[in-house]
């Protein structure tokens, strides 16, 4: 009986797992990036977007998970299928753009900094962002400009890189 019972409980339990939803495990995934487990929040993603591969918060999480694990090639892609979905999403392109950063594309994060810009001209991160790939271009006025524009948006960031790279130097 004993076996019976058991045998019943792992198919209601396999039943269970197999009629989550999408958005299920969405939040599954999300969970799982709060335990910092962010292999297992990668394969509730996956399986997500199985069930449903038009949401695009579900792109933008697994990237952002992808990220986390330094997966940066494939955080890109996700973020290209993320916008697919949704052009306007300003976190994608903010996000996109600093991996470009990071991998030395300054002119393709740029690219992306501007988008973010054109979509919301209050976006101070996104002109501290783009003031640094201009300053890694040896675009130092542009540079100092885009930190300005950002520290009067309120970005204390802004504050040290004008210090640092755009007062005059006392002779």
């Amino acid at each position: 009986m004993k076996l019976f019972a058991l045998s019943v409980s792992i198919l209601l339990f396999s039943c269970h797992v197999k009629a989550q939803t999408a958005a299920d495990l969405y939040d599954s995934g999300m969970a799982k990036i709060a335990l910092k487990d962010y292999h297992a929040a990668l394969i509730y993603f996956d399986k997500s977007i199985q069930l449903d591969a038009y949401e695009e918060k579900v792109y933008f999480s697994r990237a952002r998970t992808k990220e986390l694990l330094k997966e940066h090639v494939e955080a890109i892609k996700d973020y290209n299928k993320t916008l697919t979905l949704n052009s306007k999403n300003e976190d994608a392109y903010l996000e996109r753009g600093m991996i470009k950063q990071a991998l030395n594309d300054f002119y393709g994060a740029m690219e992306d900094y501007d988008r973010v810009i054109e979509l919301n001209p209050k976006h101070e991160q996104a002109y501290y962002s783009r003031g640094y790939a201009k300053y890694r271009i040896n675009d130092r006025e542009a540079a100092c400009s885009d930190w300005q524009i950002a520290k009067k948006l309120g970005y204390q960031p802004a504050r040290e890189m004008i210090a640092t790279y755009c007062l005059p130097t006392p002779r």
